[in-house]
């Protein structure tokens, strides 16, 4: 599968405030952290910390880190302070070295979460039209683009975990590569990325970021940010799970295809997919009336 280029690489660290070199394949970065331990996965091979800074790597935020050794968390709870170190490569993270500081007393879960009660939709319902603020500040609504497939998926700018949204805005890059060889020069699909903070993600700091991700070919991939009254409809209905801190959010991944009648094909759901199957299920649905 083909790669972001270096320099792209490097630019996107630029907007998304690290001044780091670009990541080689076979490069693994590593850095000191601390943090509070916010909640455990139940296959112990993650953990969601509420970090503190790490210069030069991302600001204070709630992520959910990968744990490679399980036994690494043994005995720690929730709301316990921890000192780690984070590896980040290419195309994975993970922590280790994990230390107990002390503890505070978990806090309740944030009101603010934008996961509502709601239906969740499955494969071959309408989805409900939406808008969003696009790069190019101009509001845009999903209904504009019946006539063609659409994969959407769901970034914040800020996000620098590669498994995460560089891996949806990766796979965006490399599916539409394949799409602009292999579908003899048709564009009855589009690709769009959707950023769920719109407190950061301006339209200038999305154009930014857009520009380096299509690496100056705009031709059938858009970005833009979705207000949280328009995500408080839409995240239930595609079981999108977005909980904002003061610095960031713990989210997971999902991605949608439509079809050229605005109908669900099929939904990603975390970040398994490869650009492959996104683009073969494009074309498929583009071919639905």
């Amino acid at each position: 599968m083909q790669r972001i280029t270096s320099p792209l690489l490097a630019l996107l660290l630029i907007i998304v405030g690290c001044d780091r070199a670009p990541v080689s394949p076979k490069t693994v970065r590593s850095h000191d952290a601390t943090g509070i331990i916010r909640e455990f996965s139940t296959d112990g091979h993650s953990v969601v910390i509420r970090h503190d800074e790490i210069p030069g790597v991302m600001p204070k935020m709630t992520m959910t880190l990968n744990v490679r050794d399980s036994n690494s968390l043994n005995g720690l709870r929730e709301g316990d302070g921890v000192r780690f170190r984070i590896h980040i490569g290419a195309d994975e993270h993970w922590i280790d070295s994990i230390e107990r500081t002390g503890h505070q007393t978990p806090k309740a879960p944030a009101s603010a979460s934008i996961r509502q009660t709601g239906s969740e939709l499955t494969n071959g319902q309408m989805m409900p039209d939406f808008e969003w603020l696009a790069e190019d500040r101009s509001i845009r609504r999903i209904s504009d683009y019946r006539g063609n497939s659409v994969a959407f998926t769901f970034v914040f700018t800020r996000c620098p975990l590669p498994e995460f949204c560089p891996r949806m805005t990766r796979n965006f890059h490399d599916a539409r590569e394949l799409l602009l060889k292999n579908s003899d020069g048709s564009t009855r699909w589009k690709l769009l990325s959707l950023s769920f903070d719109p407190g950061f993600d301006t339209p200038e700091v999305l154009g930014r970021y857009a520009e380096a991700s299509r690496e100056g070919v705009s031709t059938g991939w858009s970005f833009g940010v979705l207000s949280a009254n328009t995500l408080s409809n839409i995240a239930p209905r595609l079981d999108l799970r977005i909980v904002p801190d003061s610095d960031g959010f713990s989210h997971n991944l999902r991605t949608v295809v439509l079809d050229a009648t605005g109908r669900i094909h099929r939904q990603f759901d975390d970040n398994g997919w490869t650009a492959t199957e996104l683009a073969k299920t494009l074309l498929e649905a583009s071919r639905s009336r």
